[in-house]
């Protein structure tokens, strides 16, 4: 009797040390503020200096592949939430003459050689979401233009002494032949022609770590199952998925259960967007979202904390 006493009191004990460290876990767990739409120079510095550790950028393209621009273009989430709030990427990107915010546009090796010396000045941000817009590219050409991305993030963001961690992403799974482009430059088998010359991707090779790859437009939980299928297909281990829509519109209620399946699924990296209210933010964190996207990096940072979830440094692994 007495021996099982001692047992029950030692299981006891286990279990309740075992609950401590999964809540510790939790709260350590990294999480990622990504400010949206950083199109700009000022964008960029705008969202570091609002404590933002990681930032979405949208990169255009010509009909046959080629990487154009930084732009969002069309309607954005400026478009319902104005420009005046000074806590918002929308503020950053108003153009003093134009107030261009959704258009606001700056050339390939401007902006990435801006995120490259911030980072070496701040080591933020050291996560970097290339949300492809990509409708544009032919199908024949998607596969090209992927392999040309992974150039382009050598030649000027890592090359110029950028250190974190990039995703490359694209809206839906029909897609996919992008991402299998860009994944066949990372490991060196890019056989694509640029101008005259073979496109081998021998310097993509050496950062291959550094990068993920992102399927992020889904309309319902059977289309992100198949995306996160065709994800693991493309490389399992750098599987990342986003889940979400317009922030001018509220978070659908399939979102959490994405959120959830997601984040069962050994993905690499699992993040929401566009999320701006602190309560919605919260729920995407109780759901598994490790980063979310975001106008108000300030409302992020509230609602991490709030969850007892400290903000990824770069020293912490993705």
């Amino acid at each position: 009797m007495f021996t099982k006493k001692i047992k029950s009191i030692a299981y006891g004990c286990l279990a309740i040390a075992a609950a401590s460290l999964v809540s510790a876990a939790n709260a350590k767990e990294p999480f990622y503020v990504i400010a949206h739409m950083t199109n700009t120079v000022e964008a960029v510095s705008w969202a570091v200096e609002k404590g933002s550790n990681a930032i979405e950028i949208d990169l255009t393209f010509g009909d046959k592949g080629d990487p154009s621009s930084f732009k969002h273009g069309g309607v954005c989430d400026c478009s319902c939430i104005g420009d005046s709030d000074p806590n918002s990427v929308c503020s950053a990107l108003k153009n003093d003459e134009e107030a261009k915010t959704c258009d606001a546009d700056e050339s390939k090796p401007r902006l990435l050689n801006h995120i490259a010396e911030t980072y070496k000045k701040t080591k933020r941000p050291h996560l970097v979401i290339v949300d492809s817009k990509n409708g544009n590219v032919s199908e024949g050409n998607l596969e090209r233009a992927g392999a040309l991305v992974v150039k382009l993030l050598e030649d000027e963001l890592f090359g110029k002494g950028y250190a974190g961690k990039v995703i490359i992403g694209t809206a839906i799974k029909d897609q996919i032949e992008y991402l299998k482009g860009a994944n066949s430059a990372l490991e060196g088998r890019a056989a694509f022609k640029i101008g005259f010359q073979d496109f081998p991707a021998i310097k993509a090779a050496a950062h291959r770590r550094n990068y993920i790859l992102s399927i992020d437009g889904h309309t319902g939980p059977l289309k992100a199952k198949s995306a996160i299928k065709d994800l693991k297909a493309t490389n399992r281990s750098k599987a990342a998925l986003g889940v979400g829509i317009t922030a001018c519109l509220p978070a659908p209620t399939f979102q959490r259960r994405i959120l959830r399946n997601a984040s069962k699924s050994n993905l690499r990296f699992v993040y929401a967007w566009t999320l701006d209210k602190e309560s919605s933010i919260g729920n995407a964190i109780d759901n598994g979202a490790q980063g979310v996207i975001t106008n108000l990096p300030g409302n992020a940072i509230k609602a991490a904390k709030a969850k007892n979830r400290s903000l990824a440094s770069n020293s912490d692994g993705l």
